[in-house]
């Protein structure tokens, strides 16, 4: 009796034991990607983007490139778009800051310091993306006419090409976070920078305008009465 109680304590703890990395697999390592120096790949999680919502990819970049990329290369996918989009960012900055030089000449050495810094992260930014569409293509062509081959270079080469993209978005980091940490002012001073800088929410002119109508129907119902 005592041998039979023992054999089902044992099972026991072999199904929890077993249970427990089940769960730990799941939640921490099923679905990630991992790369041979053991860093997190990033997959993308939204669905593929058209070529329209990647401007900065030059024009030989295809649907076909892109459609590839992301079903066989969703790590490098991620990176283009991040690349893409800080670009972008970059360049609405740029103009920003343009507008600012025009309203205050006297100001150019300032001026001039902040652009020289915004297009030299650009440059880096711009010359990542096209090394990365140059191995993309490269890893589609030989697809095309080796696929076991073509499997073979993006399992090996891969990683190296998402870390000299991860290189390049590095070194504009400190720019780029402080693009998306900036926060509007409020009160008076943000009214007065809306007010210089043009730098207004949407929907700000069409609230004024319906504040226009209220006041003008009132006006109507007053000389009714």
């Amino acid at each position: 009796m005592k041998k039979i109680i023992k054999i089902v304590v044992m099972i026991l703890v072999l199904l929890l034991v077993a249970g427990g990395g089940y769960f730990a697999y799941t939640k921490f390592f099923a679905g990630k990607d991992k790369s041979e120096d053991g860093a997190e790949a990033t997959v993308p999680q939204e669905s593929m983007r058209n070529l329209k919502e990647l401007p900065m990819l030059t024009t030989k970049f295809t649907e076909e490139l892109l459609g590839f990329t992301y079903e066989k290369l969703p790590p490098l996918y991620a990176l283009m778009v991040q690349l893409n989009d800080e670009i972008v960012m970059i360049d609405k900055e740029l103009v920003r800051v343009e507008e600012i030089r025009q309203k205050f000449p006297d100001q150019e050495s300032i001026i001039q310091r902040e652009v020289t810094q915004w297009n030299r992260a650009r440059s880096t930014l711009v010359k990542s993306l096209e090394m990365l569409e140059k191995e993309i293509e490269k890893f589609y062509v030989t697809s095309l006419v080796n696929v076991a081959k073509g499997e073979s270079e993006i399992s090996t080469k891969q990683v190296n090409v998402a870390g000299r993209v991860n290189n390049a978005l590095t070194s504009a980091a400190t720019m780029i976070e402080r693009l998306k940490s900036r926060k509007k002012p409020v009160g008076f001073i943000g009214k007065m920078m809306n007010k210089f800088f043009g730098d207004k929410e949407e929907g700000e002119e069409e609230d004024g305008e319906e504040d226009g109508s209220e006041d003008a129907d009132k006006a109507e119902e007053e000389k009714a009465e």
